[in-house]
């Protein structure tokens, strides 16, 4: 409900709401007044007007006012020193020896109830009936009395004749230990004590958890706190299909109206109708901005799929064009190196140099041919059965170059695998650590728990801190001059393989996880 009192705020101070056409709380009490008849008249005034009985409704009514019949005592004398009193000096006077004849009232009845209690002396007949009805202790004489086993004190009739007498907090207690059924006390008992602050303050309305109470103006000359009584539910029954509602003032509440302790605010069915519509506001605006965010994500999208389309496009077309001249080029090359033993030294060099770089461009050739070929999913796996590990790394790493250092394992396992591939991975690892890394350069096996563990490793530090950054597609390091796809394959081709790659970056290593040694 905080977004309803928002906006119910918002548009209130905007002058959205049509508030000067809808009934005030005045013409809508006038108007249930006329069409419902009130529960009944609670005249406080009569019920408690006589002998300054006002003191049980409210603690804050429990000193007693008393008036002196002879003012001159306190105003018109003179003080210590010789002068007259008057003015503020007589008032102060007087309110002085008004609480010490208050404090002497009250101490002379409670020694007399004393007496009565524990010396047997008979009470005075007006002993009840006179102030002060409050103890200092915070009882009512009448609830004292009451509550001991004494006649006239303990007997249904005599309480119903002094229920004025008892405090309001007393009643509900009263009442129901002597089955007395009054319907004047029975809505009194069930008064607040703040809700009897505002009816002795003369409120014009007084709304309780049960009750709405309207004061009676034709009698105010007569009795200024009388009160009508009309159930609760009869308002809610009036203000059901309402636009606003009488409610307990809160400071959380939006008033239209304040009256008495109660407050004219828009119910609960209307504030409901502005948040739906403020609602379906937010919601268009949020809906706008997801579809403004949304269309430039996919724009985005459509963008990206549109570059690598072209990017995988070029490289269709270069593998193409490139494959019959680098063909024709390896040829020459042979040729040349079968004719090299009669060249002398720089020439030949020259000619292996010539023959290196051809096969090179051949090996990027078939690098972009496989990436198209993985990235439209056309990968065949050939699963070949091994008897030797150690066997095949020796001879593999020895025709790669002569320089990688091996580690066997201790014992030598058979392994199940994809030859093709798995040379093409530790061919395109072991390149990237002899080109982008430091030797020397380690191909080390390893057999944890029955699964089969290749790692390649050397002694440079990567640039990159992730896998999962380097293997992008064309991503590539400073010192690179490829394309920046080797490694974006190889994961590829080891995911297709339900192999595991991990990597440290200092020394730069990866390992490759195969699975189940045979």
């Amino acid at each position: 409900m905080g977004f309803a009192y928002l906006a119910l705020t918002l548009n209130h101070r905007a002058g959205f709401l049509f508030h000067d056409s809808s009934p005030d709380v005045g013409q809508f009490l006038h108007s249930f007044q006329e069409s419902h008849s009130p529960r009944s008249e609670i005249n406080f005034s009569a019920l408690y007007g006589g002998n300054d009985q006002f003191e049980v409704l409210h603690p804050m009514l429990s000193v007693q006012k008393m008036h002196f019949k002879d003012q001159g005592a306190a105003c018109g004398g003179v003080d210590l020193e010789g002068r007259q009193k008057t003015g503020e000096a007589c008032q102060m006077t007087a309110a002085a020896n008004e609480v010490e004849f208050s404090d002497e009232r009250s101490s002379k009845k409670r020694e007399t109830l004393d007496q009565y209690l524990y010396e047997g002396i008979k009470l005075p007949a007006h002993f009840i009936d006179t102030p002060p009805f409050l103890d200092s202790r915070g009882f009512s004489y009448a609830y004292f009395l009451s509550r001991i086993d004494a006649v006239p004190y303990n007997e249904k009739s005599w309480v119903e004749q002094h229920l004025s007498l008892f405090k309001v907090s007393e009643l509900s207690e009263i009442l129901r230990k002597y089955h007395i059924v009054d319907p004047i006390y029975s809505l009194i008992s069930q008064i607040s004590e703040s809700e009897m602050e505002e009816i002795i303050r003369g409120t014009s309305v007084v709304l309780s958890k049960d009750f709405l109470l309207i004061k009676n103006e034709s009698q105010l000359g007569f009795s200024p706190l009388s009160y009508w009584v009309y159930d609760l539910s009869e308002l809610q029954d009036s203000l059901k299909m309402g636009e606003n509602e009488l409610v307990p003032y809160r400071s959380d509440v939006l008033c239209l109206q304040h009256v008495g302790n109660a407050c004219w605010t828009y119910s609960s069915r209307q504030a409901i109708s502005y948040l739906y519509k403020y609602s379906l506001l937010i919601l268009a605006i949020v809906g706008v901005v997801f579809l403004a965010f949304l269309s430039l994500y996919i724009k985005n999208l459509l963008e990206r799929n549109r570059e690598q389309q072209r990017q995988r496009l070029s490289l269709q077309v270069l593998s193409h064009e490139f494959r019959t001249p680098v063909s024709s080029l390896l040829l020459l090359a042979e040729q040349l190196s079968v004719r090299s033993q009669g060249l002398g030294e720089k020439d030949q060099d020259l000619v292996t140099r010539i023959s290196s770089e051809a096969y090179k461009l051949q090996r990027i050739i078939e690098v972009s041919r496989t990436y198209l070929q993985a990235t439209n999913g056309h990968i065949q796996m050939k699963m070949h059965e091994m008897p030797s590990i150690n066997s095949w790394i020796s001879d593999f790493a020895h025709e790669l170059n002569p320089k990688i250092q091996c580690q066997p394992l201790d014992r030598d396992q058979g392994f199940k695998s994809d030859i093709f591939w798995l040379r093409f991975i530790l061919s395109n690892l072991i390149q990237n650590a002899y080109l982008h890394g430091a030797e020397p350069v380690f191909l080390r096996l390893k057999c944890e728990h029955g699964v089969l563990k290749i790692s390649v490793e050397d002694q440079g530090v990567s640039e990159f801190s992730s896998l999962k950054s380097m293997t992008e597609p064309f991503v590539k390091s400073s010192r690179s001059q490829g394309m920046g796809l080797g490694l974006n394959i190889v994961q590829f081709v080891m995911d297709e393989c339900g192999y595991k790659l991990e990597f440290s970056q200092s020394p730069t290593s990866f390992t490759l996880t195969l699975g189940k040694a045979t």
